[in-house]
């Protein structure tokens, strides 16, 4: 007698089973990898806004030495720290990023420029009568959020996980 040789229909079936079950498997690492990305991005294009304000404050920093009205660096109060210190938002639209302009998020919808700010606390030192600066945002595009209008997140806490849909 002679002997088949090939596959049945069942050893078949099965290994299309298998195969769908490691697919779909893949497909959700491979969403998941691709939505960490897309926050660390936003949280990325966060730093740099924040880079820019640190910018702005430092030039006017120099103002506020030598007298003159400052814009963007909140005078400082060495009696007032933590949530009572003085602060200034800065709008994203006069932030100057540092790669050219950063009109996207991640996803690629539109950044509300408009809308999102970095806020500067100006921490006082009652002791050296210095001041410190410390940085929050609320950046959004309308879906993705970092932080809220009236909360924003302080720049040590930003972290791919700081994204939330809104």
């Amino acid at each position: 007698m002679k002997s088949k040789k090939g596959f049945t229909l069942v050893e078949l079936l099965a290994v299309i089973v298998v195969l769908a079950i490691v697919m779909g498997i893949a497909a959700v690492a491979i969403t998941n990898v691709l939505d960490s990305t897309r926050k660390n991005a936003y949280v990325a294009s966060a730093k740099q806004f924040i880079a820019g304000a640190k910018t702005l404050v430092n030039a006017d920093e120099m103002n506020i030495l030598l007298g003159e009205s400052a814009a963007y660096a909140p005078k400082c109060d060495p009696s007032k720290t933590g949530d009572d210190a003085v602060n200034t938002k800065i709008a994203l639209s006069v932030i100057k990023t540092e790669g050219g302009s950063n009109d996207k998020s991640s996803w690629g919808n539109q950044i509300d420029k408009a809308n999102s700010f970095v806020q500067v606390f100006a921490d006082g030192n009652s002791t050296t009568g210095e001041c410190t600066y410390r940085y929050k945002i609320y950046l959004t595009d309308g879906t993705y959020n970092i932080g809220t209008a009236t909360a924003p997140v302080a720049e040590t806490e930003l972290k791919g996980s700081a994204v939330t849909t809104g």
